[in-house]
C-alpha cells in the first residue's frame, strides 16, 4: 500500500510540474532568461525592457538585464550599500517623474538584497498610471545588472516566482590583449581598456571610468542591406552624429589600423568629443569618445574593433 501511495504521489508531482510548465512562458535573450505566467502578454519597450501585462488591468512587470561590470555602489558592504540605496531612491521623486514623463515614484522605503550572488535594493513606491503600489528590485553582480519592477498587487505577488526563474547568461570575457577586455555581439567585437567599466544600452555598448572624470567611450554597430565601402565613411559619420551634439559635422578622413575612418572633433557641454565612423562588408560602426583620457585611448579601441 505504501508503495502504491508513493507512486501516486510521484505521479501527482509530475502532473503538477507539467501543469506549471504549461502555465508559464520563457523569455530569453543574450543577458538573461526567466519564466512568467502565460496569461500575461509580453512586449518590448523602446529602451529594450521587457514589459509583461495582465490583460484588462494596470498590473504590469517591467524587467531588463544587461551585461555590465558597473557595480552601482552595491557590493555587499552594508555601509556603502545603504548610501547607494539612499541615492537611488532619491532619484525617483514625483517631481522627477513628471518632469521626465515617467510613472515610477519611490517613497523612500527600501530593503537591501543579496540574491544569486548579486547585491542591490528592493524599493517601494507608487505606479502613477494606476495609483497602485509598486515594488522595484535592482541587483548588481555576476557581470550583470538586473531590474524587475512590479506594478499592482497581481504583479507584486509574482516577485519571488520571477526572481527564482531568472538565469543569468553570458558575461564579460577575460582579458584579450594586455590592458584590454573584449565585448562582442552579432556584428562586432570591441576590445576596451580594462580600467573602464562596461554597460550595454539599447543601441550599443558604453565603456566609462568609474571615477568622476567623465571619460566615456560608446560604440554602436549598424547592419546595412547594401555593401559598405570606404567612400561612405564621411556620410556615415554625418548621418550618425547625435543631433544633440550641436557640432558642425565636417569629417576628416584618417587611416587607423586597418580601417579608413571619418573623424569629427568638437566640444560638448560635458567636454571635448571625438566621433569616428567606419565599416566593412554590410556593417557600419560609429564610436564617440568624451574626455581627454578617453580620446587618447580611442584610436587603440578602433584598431581593436573586429567586424564580423
Amino acid at each position: 500500500m505504501k508503495k502504491i501511495l508513493a507512486i501516486m504521489m510521484c505521479l501527482m508531482l509530475l502532473a503538477a510540474a507539467s501543469a506549471l510548465a504549461e502555465e508559464t512562458t520563457e523569455y530569453s535573450e543574450r543577458a538573461f532568461r526567466f519564466r512568467y505566467p502565460s496569461n500575461w502578454t509580453q512586449r518590448l519597450d523602446y529602451d529594450g525592457s521587457v514589459i509583461l501585462e495582465l490583460p484588462g488591468t494596470y498590473s504590469s512587470v517591467i524587467t531588463f538585464a544587461i551585461i555590465s561590470d558597473f557595480d552601482g555602489g552595491f557590493t555587499g558592504n552594508e555601509t556603502t550599500d545603504r548610501q547607494a540605496a539612499e541615492n537611488f531612491v532619491a532619484a525617483y521623486t514625483e517631481e522627477e517623474a513628471v518632469a521626465k514623463g515617467k510613472h515610477t515614484v519611490l517613497n523612500g522605503s527600501y530593503d537591501l538584497l543579496e540574491y544569486k550572488g548579486m547585491y542591490g535594493i528592493r524599493a517601494y513606491g507608487t505606479w502613477l498610471l494606476s495609483g497602485e503600489d509598486l515594488v522595484m528590485v535592482v541587483l548588481y553582480g555576476n557581470d550583470h545588472i538586473l531590474g524587475i519592477q512590479m506594478n499592482g498587487p497581481e504583479a507584486i505577488a509574482l516577485e519571488q516566482e520571477l526572481l527564482d526563474s531568472v538565469e543569468l547568461l553570458g558575461g564579460i570575457q577575460d582579458l584579450s590583449d594586455e590592458g584590454f577586455r573584449a565585448w562582442e555581439n552579432d556584428l562586432v567585437m570591441v576590445k576596451y581598456p580594462q580600467e573602464y567599466a562596461l554597460g550595454e544600452t539599447e543601441t550599443g555598448v558604453m565603456f566609462g571610468k568609474t571615477d568622476a572624470s567623465g571619460n566615456v567611450i560608446a560604440v554602436r554597430a549598424y547592419s546595412f542591406d547594401f555593401d559598405y565601402n570606404d567612400d561612405m565613411a564621411a556620410a556615415l559619420a554625418v548621418s550618425s552624429l547625435p543631433q544633440s551634439a550641436n557640432i558642425d559635422a565636417n569629417p576628416v578622413i584618417e587611416e587607423i589600423g586597418e580601417y579608413t575612418v571619418a573623424v569629427i572633433r568638437g566640444e560638448l557641454d560635458s567636454g571635448t568629443m571625438v566621433f569616428y565612423a567606419f565599416g566593412r562588408g554590410r556593417t557600419g560602426v560609429v564610436m564617440i569618445a568624451i574626455g581627454d583620457e578617453a580620446i587618447g585611448l580611442a584610436p587603440e579601441v578602433v584598431r581593436r574593433v573586429t567586424i564580423k
